[in-house]
C-alpha cells in the first residue's frame, strides 16, 4: 500500500469515527433521555455564545431591511411605555424595577433592557420585539402588536438609558391603572443592587 493510499485511509477510519461518535450522541439524545430539556439548565458555554452569535448576527442583517423613524414623539414614547409595561416589564424589569421571580426559572434568563438601546439600532430593536427570538422566551409580539404599536415599544426603549426610577414610577402613576385583562410587569428591585445589571 502507497503512503498517499495509508494517508487517504487514516481520513477515511477517522471520519467514520466521528460520524459514529456523533450518532452515538445523537442516539443518547433522541432516545435514551441524554439530553436535558429542562427549561432552566444553562447551555454549555460554546454553544450559549454560537446561538447568541447567531442570533446578533440574523438581527443585524434582517434589520438593513427596516427603514426605522428618524424620531419619535413623547406621544408615541407614552404608548410604548404603557405596552412595555403591561407586557415587557414583567420579564425585563425598569428603572427601580426588578423582573418577576419566576424569570429565574428562564434560560437564558431574559436581560434587562435599560441599556437596550445603546447595543441595538432602533431596527434592530424593531426585528427583536417583532419577530421574537427563538429558543428564548421571548415571544413574536408580531400577532398582539401592529407595526405602529411596535415602534411605539421601540420610542420607548429609546428613551429608557434616560429615565430614572422616580421617572419610570411617575409615568406609571400617569398612565393609571393597567387595562382590564393585563397584568402589570416587574417585581421587586433585586436586593444585591442599587440598580438592575446589565
Amino acid at each position: 500500500m502507497t503512503d498517499a493510499a495509508k494517508v487517504r485511509l487514516r481520513w477515511s477510519l477517522l471520519t467514520l469515527a466521528a460520524v459514529a461518535l456523533i450518532g452515538a450522541l445523537v442516539a443518547a439524545a433522541l432516545f435514551f433521555g441524554g439530553f436535558d430539556t429542562a427549561a432552566d439548565y444553562p447551555w454549555p458555554q460554546p454553544i450559549s455564545w454560537a446561538i447568541h452569535r447567531t442570533m446578533t448576527n440574523s438581527v443585524k442583517v434582517r434589520a438593513r431591511a427596516v427603514a426605522a423613524p428618524e424620531r419619535f414623539t413623547p406621544a408615541e414614547v407614552e404608548a410604548g411605555f404603557r405596552l412595555y409595561d403591561s407586557h415587557c416589564a414583567m420579564c425585563h424589569g425598569g428603572p427601580g424595577l426588578g423582573r418577576q421571580p419566576w424569570t429565574a426559572g428562564l434560560e437564558p434568563t431574559p436581560p434587562y433592557l435599560v441599556e437596550a438601546a445603546r447595543r441595538w439600532s432602533r431596527s434592530e430593536m424593531f426585528l427583536i420585539v417583532h419577530d421574537g427570538v427563538r429558543m428564548t422566551a421571548m415571544p413574536a409580539w408580531r400577532g398582539r402588536f401592529s407595526p405602529g404599536q411596535t415602534w411605539d415599544v421601540v420610542a420607548f426603549l429609546q428613551a429608557l438609558p434616560d429615565l430614572t426610577a422616580r421617572d419610570y414610577a411617575r409615568m406609571r402613576a400617569l398612565a393609571g391603572p393597567s387595562p382590564a385583562g393585563e397584568p402589570r410587569g416587574g417585581g421587586a428591585v433585586p436586593s444585591q443592587a442599587s440598580s438592575p445589571p446589565r
